[in-house]
């Protein structure tokens, strides 16, 4: 039985006066409302009307479910509302680890506009390279670069990211503009990012979609967090790579 079907058929009747007048409310066959009223009077095991040939009268039984069910009825309307305007699954504390160059670049300046959506949001935000464990350190939601290592954890694709190569104007003037891959192995100080989980470096050059391996460097260094050094001008001394 659906109970909930059969107190608001009950609700109805009562309000209507009759069957025929609640069915049509309802907008089910007056057989249904009847079939309803009874199914719940029987779970119940309580006469809930006094049904004659012309009319129908609401036993004290009855009554006192009436008024019950009249305040069932609101709470669990006013339960759908809320549910439906969102505000029960916008609360409370979200806990994100994230990357550094997604996090500077796009999440942090996003979060007024963040907290305007969702002033209810509780967020702690990890800036972090490192691989996470997200049962262990209680993570809800961890935003990563890269292959997505072997794990049963549900995962979706946010964008795509480009590895963009950068010198500054200071350290061209010293040494001299690249027309090409190969020229960056003649005294070229080139600083590679590669990614904390897996500790591949970035992959290979790109012009004009003609893609070309990173030549080896005779002087090279290697860094983890590409936004710890990408707001300084590399003091005209290296090219970088950084996500874009």
């Amino acid at each position: 039985m659906d109970q909930l079907g059969a107190i608001r058929a009950f609700v109805r009747v009562v309000e209507a006066g009759s069957f025929a007048k609640a069915a049509d409310t309802m907008g089910a066959p007056r057989s249904t409302v009847s079939k309803l009223v009874q199914d719940l009077e029987t779970s119940l095991g309580l006469k809930l009307l006094e049904r004659t040939t012309r009319s129908i009268s609401v036993t004290s039984e009855g009554n006192a479910y009436y008024e019950r069910a009249i305040r069932l009825i609101a709470d669990f309307e006013d339960m759908n509302n809320e549910a439906t305007r969102g505000r029960l699954a916008t609360r409370g504390r979200l806990r994100v680890d994230v990357g550094g160059t997604f996090a500077n670049a796009i999440l942090i300046p996003r979060l007024p506009e963040f907290y305007a959506l969702y002033p209810d949001i509780e967020l702690h935000l990890g800036v972090t390279e490192r691989q996470a464990d997200i049962v262990e350190e209680g993570i809800d939601c961890v935003i990563r670069a890269g292959d997505l290592p072997g794990t049963s954890i549900a995962a979706r694709k946010l964008c795509s990211v480009e590895i963009v190569t950068y010198a500054t104007p200071g350290y061209l003037e010293q040494h001299g503009v690249p027309a090409a891959p190969s020229d960056l192995e003649q005294g070229h100080f080139f600083v590679q990012y590669f990614f904390a989980r897996s500790l591949k470096q970035t992959g290979a050059l790109d012009r004009g979609g003609r893609r070309t391996n990173r030549p080896r460097m005779r002087k090279e260094g290697r860094h983890q967090g590409p936004l710890v050094v990408r707001d300084r001008p590399l003091r005209h001394l290296q090219i970088k790579t950084f996500e874009r």
